[in-house]
């Protein structure tokens, strides 16, 4: 069982993250929503996990952030950073190296941890799988995410600013389920496909297409920048259009309201659901929207019967950053079972 303890949204960055962990991992990002913590002078902690990406685009700016997230959990920290160097493209990999280093961490202390992640620089590959492998394994017994909203995107290169500004990839995406959320199917039974939608819809609608489910439904966010909704509904309107989606098949929910979406995701996977051959449809989740969103969707995972949790691998990503950004975001869960 996981339980909501808190969940805040503010206005500005400062304090956001004051507290005491075990754990925080961190992405050192081109995105400058990584630097958000920086803004919490009140926190402290056993150990930090900073990732450096190696596709450290043109601009300078992963570097940056890098140097002041160093700086920033140098003098908040009991122990040295654990810096890991990954490749996006790469995720099994990096998530085998990952999951190594929570396991030190939790042998080292000797019991479940307070982890706190940052949803805005950590990829959701990563994020949502610490999540279920610390559920799961019992390594976790509290765990604290934060996420800066953006109200918009712009390029941080010349080359960048001259594609399309609503992209935060290049190339493809290929379905990769993400551990600790996944399990194997039956092989034969057909799939309801619940989605959480973003900007990038045709690829969303790729991903769909590969995955060939047998009920489409869609969940979409409200309550930040109106223009990135109406964005998001027109990205998606062709997968809307091609899978017959019907009213009673899309969600709209506040971007800042993980517990209420958990619920009502949890609600609805719990409702059987068969095809036209009266075959029991298998549930899994493809999350291709907010990373608030992502969250509820995970935490749902953990809790009711999903096959697979799906995201989108793209061949490669674009130096983009949210600007302007705001409000923040804070959402404290326990692991009764643990604590």
């Amino acid at each position: 069982m996981i339980v909501f303890s808190n969940q805040t949204v503010q206005e500005q960055a400062a304090g956001l993250m004051n507290g005491s962990f075990d754990l925080v991992v961190v992405g050192a990002s081109w995105d400058k929503r990584c630097r958000t913590v920086i803004d919490s002078d009140g926190l402290n902690a056993d150990s930090v996990m900073i990732i450096r990406y190696a596709s450290a685009g043109t601009s300078g700016t992963s570097s940056t952030s890098y140097k002041l997230l160093e700086s920033y959990f140098s003098i908040r920290t009991q122990r040295s950073p654990v810096v890991l160097s990954i490749d996006s493209a790469l995720m099994i990999e990096t998530w085998t190296e990952i999951r190594t280093a929570l396991v030190h961490t939790y042998a080292e202390l000797g019991r479940p941890l307070h982890i706190a992640i940052d949803l805005s620089s950590v990829p959701r590959y990563i994020s949502m799988g610490l999540l279920g492998f610390g559920y799961k394994s019992g390594c976790a017994a509290r765990m604290t995410f934060w996420y800066t909203a953006a109200k918009n995107y712009r390029a941080l290169s010349d080359v960048e600013r001259a594609a399309d500004s609503s992209a935060f990839t290049l190339g493809a995406w290929l379905p990769q389920p993400i551990p600790a959320l996944s399990k194997p199917t039956s092989g034969s039974a057909p799939m309801r496909l619940l989605i959480s939608t973003g900007l990038e819809g045709s690829l969303t609608l790729g991903l769909v297409d590969d995955l060939e489910p047998a009920r489409v439904q869609l969940v979409y966010s409200s309550g930040n920048d109106p223009s990135l909704i109406a964005r998001v509904r027109e990205e998606n309107s062709i997968l809307e259009s091609e899978y017959f989606i019907q009213d009673g098949d899309t969600l709209t929910w506040s971007l800042f309201d993980v517990e209420g979406l958990t619920g009502q995701i949890i609600k609805s996977l719990t409702t059987i659901c068969v095809d036209q051959h009266d075959r029991r449809l298998e549930n899994s989740l493809l999350i291709c929207g907010s990373k608030t969103h992502a969250l509820a969707f995970a935490i749902a995972a953990c809790q009711t019967d999903v096959k697979n949790v799906f995201f989108g691998l793209a061949e490669s990503r674009r130096e983009v950053t949210g600007d302007p950004i705001g409000p923040f975001f804070r959402c404290d869960l326990r692991m009764p079972l643990v604590s």
